[in-house]
């Protein structure tokens, strides 16, 4: 968890003393410091965020009746989706690195 790259930003947080403690305790159990718990916390929330706000999941049958919908009824797909599929794909690109 630990990560040895140099840190250069720094935040700020209040917490309840409860929350204090049970993040000290989370971060004991797992033998790394306070600050590292949070920093991948928080990191891993941020990144669970951003693929909620990036993916959608569709069923099998979703899925289906999806790729059915935007190719059946018009034989040549508009700029529109062209452009969303291209925005996709890099999307796509990015994540795999």
């Amino acid at each position: 968890m630990n990560s040895k790259r140099a840190k250069t930003s720094r935040r700020d947080l209040r917490l309840t003393p409860n929350q204090d403690s049970q993040i000290e305790e989370a971060a004991a159990i797992l033998h790394v410091s306070v600050s590292d718990f949070i920093r991948e916390a928080s990191v891993e929330k941020a990144k669970q965020v951003r693929e909620d706000q990036e993916l959608m999941t569709l069923s099998k049958k979703d899925s289906e009746l999806f790729i059915k919908a935007i190719t059946e009824d018009s034989p040549e797909l508009n700029e529109n989706l062209l452009k969303a599929f291209k925005k996709n794909k890099a999307l796509v690109k990015k994540r795999l690195g």
